[in-house]
């Protein structure tokens, strides 16, 4: 079976799909991912000239398809190079939009414990209508502590870079 441009265009959209979807949510720095892809691209380039300087002699009908696999396979790594200025946007767009709407939740919060003498256990407590970001659904990122509480963000595509308020302070703080 001889593999065709449509199917390998199929594949393309598919990687980039796929690696949009998974790099929306991911913490792992997307330089990472780009190397990786390039590298791995690399590699399966030399497979095939391997094979291909391996098959001169006695062209072998099993590795010439295993050549244009791996072409192929490079091709789609290659491909899904574009897909990370366009997650990088993205995670920046995220992260402003959970601070943003952190610096509003912010005022929810004191009026709630104005109200009830204590800040709410969790973030959905407060009942607003608009659902939270991304970022503010995570675990980590409020804790009420007795009399108080801390915020964090996590930043995108960063894995240990967060910014953090805590209910005395006005201002946000960069933690690592």
């Amino acid at each position: 079976m001889k593999p065709s441009w449509f199917g390998t265009a199929l594949a393309i959209a598919a990687a980039n799909a796929l690696f949009y979807v998974w790099g929306r949510h991911t913490f792992m720095p997307l330089g990472v991912v780009w190397v990786s892809a390039v590298l791995l691209g690399v590699l399966l380039l030399v497979l095939a000239a391997i094979l291909q300087a391996f098959n001169k002699a006695r062209p072998d009908p099993a590795a010439r398809l295993s050549i244009r696999m791996s072409v192929l396979s490079a091709i789609v790594c290659f491909a899904t190079l574009p897909t990370v200025p366009v997650l990088e946007a993205r995670h920046r767009a995220d992260f402003e939009d959970a601070r943003a709407r952190a610096e509003r939740l912010i005022d929810a919060l004191a009026a709630h414990a104005e109200r009830h003498g204590t800040y709410p256990a969790s973030l959905e407590e407060l009942q607003d209508p608009e659902p939270l970001p991304w970022l503010l659904r995570l675990p980590d990122a409020y804790r009420a502590t007795g009399t108080g509480y801390v915020l964090q963000i996590r930043r995108p595509g960063h894995p240990f870079l967060a910014l953090e308020r805590r209910h005395n302070e006005t201002r946000w703080r960069t933690t690592r």
